[in-house]
C-alpha cells in the first residue's frame, strides 16, 4: 500500500484493528488478539465503530469458547439492533408497495440486504435503509411519496436533483429511509453502467417475511457490493465495518466474482485507486480470497485525480467542503482538471447540488462560507 494513504484504515493495535482481526483471523490468532484487546481497552471506552465491531464479533468468540466479561451489554446491543433494523425492513416494505404500485422497481444497497444475507440476526447494525431507484423515476418517486401520508420528508426545504443525489431521506415512524438515484455520490453512472447495475442485481435470499411483499426489492450484485464497499472505506466519513461487510462478500462469493468487471467499472469510474488500496489493505493484513494481480492492474491505471481526491479525503483543510463539491463535479464533467470552462459552471452546479434553495439562500450560504474560512485562515 502507499505510505502516504496508509492513515485511511485502522492501524496495527487500534481497537478497531484489533477487532477486525478476531473477526477475520485464524481461531488461535482470534484467542490471542482477544486477550491483548482486553488488556488494552474496556468496553466503556469504545468509540461507536468499535462498538458496531464488537457486536459482529460476539459470536465468533463465544464460538471460541473465549470469557467476554461484558457480554449481557453486548448482547443488549444486538437486540436494539435487531429491533432497529425489523422497524427498517418494516420501512422499506411498505416503500417498495407503495412505489412497485407504480412501476418503480427499487433495489437496496449498503448495510441493509447484507444484516440477513451474511450476518446473523442483530450482528449487522443499520442506521437506516438506502433504497436505490433508476434516476429516470427518481422524480417521480419523490413525487409520490410527498402525496402519501405514512411518508414525511426529513428536510421539507431540501429538493434533491438525480443528477447530484446525496440521499433524500424519509421518515416512516422513527426510521429512516434514503432514496438514491445512485448508489454512491462519487459514481458517474453513464446510463450504460446504470443499466448494467441493475441487469446483475439479484434477489436478497434472506429477505425476513418473504411472502408479505408483493415487490421484493433487489441488492446488487457481488462486483457491484465490492466497488460500492471500496468507495465507502475511503471517504472522510468512512467506517471500518464495512471491512467486515467486504470481507463476507469475498467469502461468499469470491471464487465466483467477475473481477474484470470489477476493475473496469473502477476504472470507468476513476475509483481504481480506491479499489486498490482497501484490497492491498485487506491482502496485507488478513486472510482473503483476492488474487494478487488485480491490485497491480488498479496501481497500473491509477489517474492523478484520484491522488488528489485521496489527498483531500486525508487532509485537513478549513476548504474541505468547497472542494469536495468541486471534486464531484469534476466527476460529472468527466474533467480531471480545473479548466477555465468548468470553474464557470460549478457555481450552478454548486447551487442544483446543495438542494436549490434560492438564489439568495444559495449565495447567503457560499458568502458566508468562504468569510469563515478566510476568516479562520487571517
Amino acid at each position: 500500500m502507499n505510505d502516504a494513504f496508509r492513515p485511511l484504515f485502522p492501524v496495527s493495535g487500534s481497537s478497531a484493528f484489533l477487532l477486525l482481526t478476531v473477526l477475520m483471523g485464524e481461531d488461535e490468532q482470534a484467542r490471542a488478539v482477544w486477550e491483548r484487546w482486553c488488556d488494552s481497552y474496556q468496553f466503556d471506552d469504545l468509540d461507536p465503530p468499535s462498538l458496531r465491531l464488537m457486536m459482529t464479533a460476539l459470536p465468533r468468540l463465544e464460538r471460541l469458547g473465549v470469557p467476554v466479561a461484558d457480554q449481557p451489554r453486548i448482547r443488549g446491543l444486538r437486540r436494539r439492533s435487531y429491533c432497529i433494523n425489523a422497524m427498517l425492513w418494516r420501512a422499506t416494505r411498505l416503500l417498495t408497495t407503495v412505489l412497485g404500485a407504480e412501476g418503480i422497481p427499487a433495489m437496496l444497497i449498503k448495510g441493509l440486504p447484507l444484516s440477513v444475507d451474511f450476518f446473523e440476526p442483530g450482528e449487522r447494525y443499520s442506521a437506516d435503509a438506502d433504497v436505490l431507484v433508476r434516476r429516470a423515476d427518481y422524480a417521480r418517486a419523490q413525487a409520490i411519496l410527498e402525496h402519501r401520508p405514512e411518508f414525511a420528508r426529513h428536510n421539507p426545504k431540501h429538493a434533491a436533483d438525480p443528477d447530484f443525489d446525496a440521499g433524500e431521506i424519509w421518515c416512516v415512524g422513527s426510521s429512516q429511509i434514503d432514496l438514491h438515484a445512485r448508489p454512491c455520490h462519487e459514481y458517474t453512472l453513464a446510463e450504460t453502467a446504470e443499466n448494467r447495475l441493475w441487469a446483475r442485481a439479484r434477489p436478497i435470499t434472506g429477505l425476513p417475511y418473504r411472502e408479505d411483499w408483493d415487490f421484493p426489492p433487489l441488492m446488487p450484485a457481488p462486483e457491484d457490493l465490492i466497488l460500492q464497499q471500496a468507495v465507502h472505506l475511503t471517504r472522510r466519513d468512512r467506517q471500518p465495518y464495512v471491512f467486515v461487510d467486504m470481507v463476507r462478500t469475498l467469502a461468499r462469493h469470491g471464487h465466483d466474482l467477475n473481477w474484470d468487471a470489477i476493475i473496469n467499472d473502477a476504472i470507468a469510474n476513476r475509483m481504481a485507486l480506491r479499489l486498490g488500496l482497501v484490497l492491498g489493505y485487506l491482502v496485507d493484513n488478513f486472510e482473503v480470497n483476492v488474487p494478487r494481480w488485480t491490485i497491480e492492474r488498479l496501481q497500473d491505471r491509477v489517474v492523478s485525480f484520484e491522488t488528489h481526491e485521496m489527498t483531500l479525503v486525508l487532509s485537513d483543510t478549513r476548504w474541505n467542503s468547497l472542494i469536495w463539491y468541486w471534486f464531484l463535479f469534476c466527476r460529472r464533467e468527466r474533467s480531471t482538471d480545473g479548466a477555465l470552462r468548468n470553474a464557470v459552471r460549478f457555481p450552478r452546479y454548486l447551487y442544483r447540488a446543495r438542494g436549490r434553495p434560492g438564489a439568495a439562500e444559495t449565495a447567503r450560504q457560499v458568502t458566508g462560507f468562504l468569510s469563515r474560512a478566510l476568516n479562520r485562515r487571517l
